[in-house]
């Protein structure tokens, strides 16, 4: 649920805590992530409730401007949220063929698998991704 009481874009009083983080990517609000990392570079690593980091809400929708800006905080490519999903199968699964792009180039493993042992060709055909399908065959 949304709570404004740590959503840095409704309150620019929030202080830099974790949730913080993860409002200002959800709101796609780049400007007050960097402010955030340059802060405290640890909150690259925060989760949500899922075990989801910032990167796995970035990529998941498609924000490719964002992932960039995780990444060069040093994001961790290979985080496996509580379904074992990596930030590469989420955008895979959405169809973000940026982001997995993106994924890639940075040396994310391509190969990961979630809990049910489901690959990033298997959840873009799922979500009936053929841009995606396409790019991961390849």
């Amino acid at each position: 649920p949304f709570d404004s009481a740590v959503c840095l874009v409704c309150n620019p009083m929030a202080g830099a805590t974790k949730g913080a983080i993860l409002q200002a990517v959800e709101h796609k609000d780049v400007q007050e992530t960097r402010r955030l990392l340059q802060r405290d570079s640890s909150l690259v690593s925060a989760r949500d409730p899922t075990q989801q980091t910032a990167l796995h809400i970035a990529s998941r929708r498609g924000d490719i401007a964002m992932c960039l800006l995780l990444l060069e905080f040093r994001a961790d490519k290979e985080s496996v949220d509580f379904f074992n999903r990596t930030s590469f199968l989420l955008a895979a699964f959405h169809g973000h063929v940026p982001v997995m792009q993106l994924l890639k180039s940075a040396q994310c493993n391509v190969e990961a698998r979630d809990w049910l042992n489901n690959g990033a060709l298997g959840l873009a055909s799922f979500g009936g991704h053929v841009p995606a399908v396409e790019f991961l065959i390849k």
